[in-house]
């Protein structure tokens, strides 16, 4: 069963994006079959939310008045949602394609026995591939809305979203399917220098393992999500890496 009409609604968490936001805004009002797009600004202090205002009226805003977290800002959003589906996209990306966000969208929407889709970075650093972070921690999923509440539920704090997302979709025996998303994110090292922004992707990654736990994780890192889905169209959207082969991919 899934709350509301059968459509799908965006949401986008930020926090201090005002240089970044504006390309992923545009590039996500071309898609079609969205109902609504929601940008939660987390209590930036560098005017991010004033520029989705004055450049985007289309959009849902929401204005969170101290800065919170992802997992909150994702729950504002979400409290606002009234459609079956959610597609959570992160305000840093880069190199988004509409028309990969929209097949997903379409697929999704096609296949009630799929609970969750997780657009999955292709074009990710080694690094990420490796650990299969590019699909684990991808912020670009599109979630049945009842399930997205029900992992809110079990209190995820800031970044630890996608994890809890992972977690509750294991434990409760639904399906998860990847298709390739051409977007990549931009490093903390890429916003805040080097030193700060290691320290910070750091930080960030061993507060998403302490959520579930470092077994939780291996056991996520061997068998979650992989199985890759046929679009509706049946194009394939990029194509998975040599490394993505190493860990091993199944076609749906």
């Amino acid at each position: 069963m899934t709350d509301g009409p059968l459509a799908c609604t965006c949401i986008i968490p930020c926090y201090n994006e005002r240089a970044r936001i504006a390309p992923v805004l545009a590039e996500v009002l071309r898609v079609a079959n969205l109902a609504e797009v929601i940008v939660v600004d987390d209590g930036s202090t560098d005017g991010t939310a004033d520029l989705v205002a004055q450049r985007f009226p289309g959009v849902t805003l929401l204005r969170l008045l101290r800065n919170q977290g992802k997992a909150a800002a994702v729950q504002a959003g979400v409290d606002r949602v009234a459609t079956s589906h959610a597609l959570l996209l992160d305000a840093d990306l880069r190199g988004l394609r509409a028309a990969e966000i929209e097949a997903a969208v379409a697929l999704a929407l096609a296949r009630p026995d799929v609970d969750m889709v997780i657009l999955r970075r292709v074009k990710a650093g080694v690094h990420a591939r490796l650990c299969r972070g590019d699909v684990l921690f991808s912020g670009e999923r599109i979630v049945k809305t009842n399930d997205l509440r029900a992992a809110l539920a079990t209190s995820p704090d800031g970044y630890q979203i996608e994890i809890a997302l992972n977690r509750y979709m294991a434990l409760h025996g639904k399906r998860v399917v990847w298709v390739p998303s051409s977007a990549r994110n931009t490093l903390k090292m890429q916003k805040h220098g080097p030193v700060r922004g290691l320290t910070g992707d750091i930080k960030m990654v061993k507060h998403m393992i302490d959520y579930a736990g470092l077994g939780a994780f291996v056991e996520q890192f061997l068998f979650f999500a992989r199985d890759r889905a046929a679009l509706p169209t049946g194009e394939k959207v990029g194509a998975p890496s040599r490394v993505a082969n190493l860990v091993g991919w199944r076609k749906l």
